[in-house]
């Protein structure tokens, strides 16, 4: 099958609860999130056939290529001390920032697994996620920005001149965005509902300087169905994809559109994510050598 899972009960570690008392998890983004995804997935053939790859911990210098160092000191220093809410969303325990340096080390470990053809595509299940992060803080539930810090560690070990990044959660990848906004070996491509929090992702942001014209937003409106997402991604995201012919694709795979999802007002149901998904793949088989990412 030449896919590859890269998961480990450490995400769940990462501590959201503010009701320790009761044991529930009221904030969304919950050690939850890993065993609904591993529940399911582990009773289908993809988990049957997939190869299983260890985690590994970003390093300091690797983070340092994204997130400033005032950042991470202020992130080490608030973990240490228990955590707690750092913004109105984001919640950590005194394990975060160690389990968040996981996370992102386990999408560096995801490139050099495809990079070095051992494996096509990776499915990286880890927490926190990371698209909302920016160079010097958290927001969002996001602590580290992931897959950034994975274009980047390929854009440099394996010389690569085009990178793609897909990112479909409800929400604008702002963080992702912000990162990249001035190159051009990196296309970002969003898809979110708009207007909706973070209240960026417009139309006319498409990147500055060398980066001008490798920013697309795709804002929707609330209320965005199936049908709407297939053309806009074969109108818009698929012609861009051809047109820039990325060696590497990740797709940042928020399911938060998802009717059932009363976080955004978007109205996408299951078969809508797997038909998606699978456009993806032939993309990245098309373009890249099958090369593909998902966080």
């Amino acid at each position: 099958m030449n896919i590859g899972i890269i998961s480990s009960d450490i995400f769940k570690e990462h501590d959201t609860s503010e009701m320790k008392e009761t044991g529930k998890y009221i904030h969304p983004e919950s050690p939850q999130r890993i065993d609904a995804i591993l529940d399911h997935i582990k009773n289908t053939e993809v988990w049957k056939l997939a190869e299983k790859i260890p985690v590994r911990k970003i390093t300091e210098e690797e983070l340092l290529k994204v997130h400033t160092p005032e950042y991470l000191k202020s992130l080490v220093e608030f973990c240490q001390k228990g955590g707690g809410r750092i913004d109105e969303d984001t919640v950590t325990c005194i394990k975060s920032f160690d389990i968040a340096r996981i996370a992102a080390g386990s999408v560096l470990q995801a490139v050099d697994y495809v990079m070095q053809d051992k494996l096509k595509k990776v499915f990286c299940i880890i927490r926190p996620p990371g698209h909302h992060a920016v160079p010097e803080s958290a927001m969002g539930f996001c602590l580290f920005s992931n897959i950034s810090l994975g274009a980047v560690y390929a854009l440099s070990k394996y010389n690569l001149e085009r990178i793609m990044i897909i990112d479909w959660d409800a929400h604008h990848g702002n963080g992702t965005e912000k990162i990249f906004y001035d190159s051009e070996k990196v296309l970002t491509v969003s898809l979110h509902q708009s207007p909706f929090w973070p209240f960026t992702g417009n139309l006319d942001e498409i990147g500055k300087d060398k980066g001008k014209g490798f920013n697309l937003n795709v804002p929707v409106p609330e209320g965005f169905t199936d049908q709407l997402y297939i053309e806009t991604f074969d109108k818009i995201i698929a012609p861009a994809a051809r047109r820039y012919k990325p060696q590497l694709i990740f797709l940042a795979a928020g399911y938060d559109a998802h009717y059932k999802d009363t976080v955004s007002g978007l109205n996408l149901t299951s078969p809508i994510y797997d038909y998606l998904t699978k456009k993806i793949v032939d993309l990245s088989e098309e373009i890249c050598q099958g090369r593909l990412i998902s966080c």
